[in-house]
């Protein structure tokens, strides 16, 4: 597998993925208030902590076993993999047609979109499995031309709500479910020769229930880390804080969108170095990580560079004092970025409990840190707060994962003293 073929190949898809949003950010920024934006990005916020409830880490199951199984083991598993994310989906979206009333108020949007939160969480999963499968199988450009499809079609549907069908803050959750439905069916299409319907093993049921049991404290905390901040802004401020808050999130977000694409292309390339690592391949990969984390330092700077030129160009002048939420995100991302480096490593050994306790720690630090810094310091605060958690998040990361995977993180250090 070719690293750098591959991340140039992701890297172009997240060039797409994040231009999107870019673009849109003039659209949203004139046709939307702050408080609708507010409450646009609280409900995407839901959706985002709601996912791993619902997929339980089974795409991620799918690319631990893909270099280990074979086809047929891969088809005979999929039963399963498919089975427990649409029962858990289909069970909370039902739970929450029945109880939207009650659930507005504490949620702060309105009854008629309670169950699309969970229906938007559980049309993530087709489309997040096919894209696992494209970076499994090394086909970095079928997974471009996915993901790539989805931005446009995004970006058109979102256009022709908002702006040509005045739907406003609606016409945004609409166009996300076109798209979710229409990726769903495409995706189902490519994933259609690792698919099968078979009565499932009561082993595979285990299986996929230890992982994504043990997996689903991490998912949804680390997750709530992502989200928390504008849902504490959005119910101790108010919806318009939490609207200008997220824009500035959005333009930080670039940041987060690059690790993403480092993190598809690393993610193979490291399982498969592995399989088949020595201690001369453990420490090529240990400078090869040093290397990606100097990169990741100067990506940090060039974003807090060129952020108020982003905002002088295209986005409304209304949304301006979001650009002082920049430099405390994208230094959480920085962190975040570290922490990216070594997780894999824990997932390769699958003892995905220890995310559990790395993340449900974590959490509570997080929400913690949010509750003290919002009073302390206004919405602002919240950003301090993501900063010291993600800090906190790759050092205790670093730790586990050398534990449970020992890499020579200081070989050319020991190296030089022993000379």
């Amino acid at each position: 597998m070719n690293l750098a073929r591959s991340l140039a190949w992701y890297t172009a898809t997240a060039v797409i993925n994040s231009a999107v949003p870019f673009m849109l950010l003039p659209v949203l920024t004139h046709y939307l208030t702050l408080s609708d934006y507010g409450l646009l990005s609280a409900i995407i916020a839901y959706v985002t902590v709601l996912s791993p409830v619902i997929i339980l880490g089974m795409p991620t199951l799918f690319s631990t076993d893909w270099h280990r199984l074979e086809r047929s083991e891969l088809r005979r598993k999929s039963v399963v993999w498919l089975g427990l994310p649409l029962a858990v989906g289909v069970s909370l979206i039902v739970a929450s047609w029945v109880l939207n009333d009650l659930l507005a108020v504490p949620l702060a949007v309105p009854a008629a979109w309670v169950p699309v939160i969970p229906l938007l969480g559980l049309l993530g999963l087709i489309p997040q499995w096919a894209g696992v499968m494209f970076q499994m199988a090394d086909r970095p450009r079928h997974f471009a031309a996915y993901q790539g499809a989805q931005a446009l079609l995004l970006l058109g549907t979102t256009i022709t709500f908002v702006v040509l069908m005045d739907m406003h803050w609606e016409g945004r959750l609409w166009s996300m479910l076109v798209c979710g439905v229409l990726a769903t069916i495409v995706g189902l299409l490519f994933l259609r020769p690792y698919l099968s319907i078979t009565t499932p093993k009561q082993d595979d049921v285990r299986e996929a229930v230890k992982f994504g049991a043990g997996l689903l404290p991490h998912s949804v905390f680390s997750q709530l880390v992502r989200q928390s901040d504008r849902l504490f802004i959005l119910h101790f401020i108010g919806a318009a804080a939490a609207g200008e808050y997220a824009v500035g999130w959005q333009v930080a977000s670039i940041m987060l969108v690059l690790l993403s694409t480092f993190n598809q292309a690393w993610t193979p390339y490291l399982f498969q170095s592995l399989a088949q690592a020595d201690e001369q391949r453990k420490l090529a990969l240990v400078k090869l990580s040093y290397w990606i984390a100097l990169g990741f330092v100067v990506l940090f700077l060039v974003i807090n560079l060129a952020s108020p030129l982003i905002f002088s160009k295209l986005i409304s002048a209304k949304y301006h004092d979001a650009q002082r939420f920049i430099p405390f995100i994208t230094l959480g991302y920085l962190f975040m970025g570290f922490y990216l480096l070594v997780t894999d490593y824990i997932f390769y050994t699958k003892k995905t409990y220890l995310f559990s306790i790395l993340t449900t720690s974590n959490g509570v630090i997080n929400i913690a840190l949010n509750y003290f810094c919002i009073h302390r310091f206004g919405a602002i605060g919240v950003t301090y707060a993501f900063a010291a958690s993600s800090a906190i998040m790759m050092v205790a990361a670093w730790f586990l994962a050398h534990k449970v995977y020992p890499m020579p993180w200081m070989g050319d250090l020991t190296r030089c003293r022993r000379t």
